[in-house]
């Protein structure tokens, strides 16, 4: 699958004009309480472009004013002491081999890195710099891609700043072989844990009774969670 996230990547930029710069967020789940937090939901189109779900990932694709094509990962850096509590984060080799971007690096580099590049290109073009700053509502809280566009509109107000997200869609739309493959793929599991359902409904029981026969089909065939929550009625 590397290949086909790769491919999906080379596509993003082919059109693109140098020097620019498409950076998208993984996301992270906000805190709940005290020290919980909610269920982490990977940004879709950053899984699109790389195949991966782990929280505090940026994928930084660029063209060179000179048309050279380069793209990086940064991820959060590997903790031993962390991974005995919590679980081990990803390591850069298991990055690489599931999104097939070689250049893998501390997140905590992103920053610096984003401001050397801008630095360094300085008389040689007009920067742009893509996000995806779409929003479903206006009062929704501001993604990290809102942050970063004012960060540099800020510092670099010569910087023009781009919503990718007309172009990401455009190629959503179209799906692969793969994509179908996987659809269809649901389309089945959803079905089976249907009929379950409906095996097992019985007078009198209630709409939680049901919902909860219809997720326990689902789990039983290896599905962890749902694309969007349950309408038993």
């Amino acid at each position: 699958m590397k290949s086909v996230y790769a491919e999906r990547r080379q596509k993003l930029m082919a059109n693109k004009q140098g020097p620019c710069m498409v950076v998208i967020f993984s996301g992270s789940a906000p805190m709940k309480s005290l020290d919980a937090e909610y269920p982490f939901y990977v940004d879709r189109n950053f899984f699109y472009l790389t195949g991966i779900e782990r929280e505090n990932m940026i994928l930084l694709l660029r063209k060179t004013y000179t048309g050279e094509y380069l793209e990086s990962l940064y991820i959060e850096p590997f903790d031993e002491v962390l991974a005995k509590w919590v679980g081990g984060r990803m390591r850069e080799q298991e990055a690489t081999n599931i999104s097939g971007v070689e250049n893998v690096r501390d997140v905590r580099d992103f920053y610096d890195a984003i401001n050397s590049i801008i630095e360094s290109n300085r008389g040689l073009g007009k920067m742009t710099v893509f996000l995806d700053l779409w929003r479903y509502r206006n009062d929704q809280p501001d993604t990290k891609a809102h942050t970063l566009a004012s960060r540099l509109q800020n510092k670099y107000p010569a910087v023009a700043i781009e919503d990718i997200f007309e172009d990401m869609a455009a190629m959503r739309v179209i799906k692969g072989a793969e994509e179908i493959a996987f659809m269809r793929k649901a389309q089945e599991t959803t079905c089976k844990a249907i009929v379950d359902m409906l095996k097992h409904a019985e007078p009198e029981m209630n709409e939680r009774e049901l919902e909860g026969v219809f997720d326990f089909s689902l789990k039983l065939q290896g599905v962890r969670d749902h694309a969007f929550s349950s309408i038993i009625a």
